[in-house]
């Protein structure tokens, strides 16, 4: 814990009180100051459960859900924790169950955006708005295109993916699997997204200069009328 500890009880001091319905919000003192204000929201939802419901780490990362959100008033809480871009504060307890125990509820990135990448496989949600912006985004987007890589279309060798990527299969990939958009809007290729996607030991520098220099080449002859 990092806050000062007068300043966590007082503001569990106005929690109880919002609790037992004596106020209904925290002084706008601890949300508008420099005030370490999620590590304070942590300290208070771990003495919600811990001390209030005397539960047990293991507990609260087993019986923690909607309800004991609803019953112990913690939404209001919950609201400014700084939750990662991909993740919706109304449906992602398991990230406030992260920040409470690291070492029992393990968070990363990675399984983040494969999480939300499945789902919108599966047509339940769409990609957030804004959701892939800048270097961020383009490791989000390479994230997806490993996941669909390695569970739709595996590939004999690191030559064939280099060339398939380069073609207009390489195209109706990112489009098959949801993923030309967020291309697009970050000024991406296929290619070049391959050639970032693979782990070094993979990464070949001469078959992506010259698989680009085919692809540029046809475009250019496309262009010029002589193919």
């Amino acid at each position: 814990m990092n806050c000062n500890l007068s300043l966590l009880s007082n503001f569990i001091e106005e929690y109880e009180e919002l609790l037992i319905g004596k106020r209904t919000d925290f002084s706008q003192y601890f949300f508008e100051s420099s005030v370490c204000t999620q590590d304070l929201v942590v300290e208070c939802i771990r003495y919600a459960c811990e001390e209030l419901l005397n539960w047990t780490p293991r507990q609260v990362c087993s019986l923690f859900h909607a309800q004991t959100v609803e019953l112990m008033k913690l939404q209001v809480l919950i609201q400014h924790i700084n939750f990662p871009f991909e993740l919706e504060k109304d449906r992602n307890l398991s990230y406030v169950l992260h920040l409470l125990y690291p070492d029992l509820v393990p968070f990363t990135v990675k399984s983040s955006v494969i999480n939300i990448y499945k789902q919108i496989l599966d047509g339940k949600i769409q990609f957030p708005r804004n959701y892939a912006t800048g270097e961020e985004g383009v490791a989000k987007l390479c994230i997806c295109m490993q996941y669909a890589i390695e569970h739709y279309h595996p590939f004999s060798s690191v030559k064939e993916m280099y060339e398939f990527f380069s073609s207009m299969e390489g195209v109706r990939f990112m489009k098959k699997y949801g993923l030309f958009t967020l291309m697009n809007l970050l000024g991406m290729d296929p290619l070049s997204l391959l050639h970032k996607v693979l782990p070094p030991d993979q990464r070949d520098n001469f078959y992506f200069i010259y698989y680009s220099f085919q692809k540029n080449y046809k475009k250019q002859c496309r262009m010029t009328g002589k193919v």
